[in-house]
């Protein structure tokens, strides 16, 4: 299985989208080092990552995830 991350980076603003649309991101990836650095970078931007080990947790939180 291999794990699909779709992000979209707003160099320069991205602080500000953060502050005035919070935005949750799923990180789907089974390496776990890549999955805390990808985490910690959308973080660091001021979102909120969310983290899945693989495709099909990712989909369970996309469904059940306000």
């Amino acid at each position: 299985e291999a794990a699909v991350l779709v992000a979209y980076v707003f160099f320069g603003e991205a602080d500000t989208r953060a502050m005035t649309a919070p935005l949750k991101v799923i990180v789907a990836e089974d390496n776990d080092i890549q999955r805390a650095y990808l985490s910690h970078l959308i973080n660091s931007l001021g979102y909120e990552a969310i983290q899945a080990e693989d495709g099909k947790i990712a989909l369970n939180l996309v469904i059940t995830t306000d």
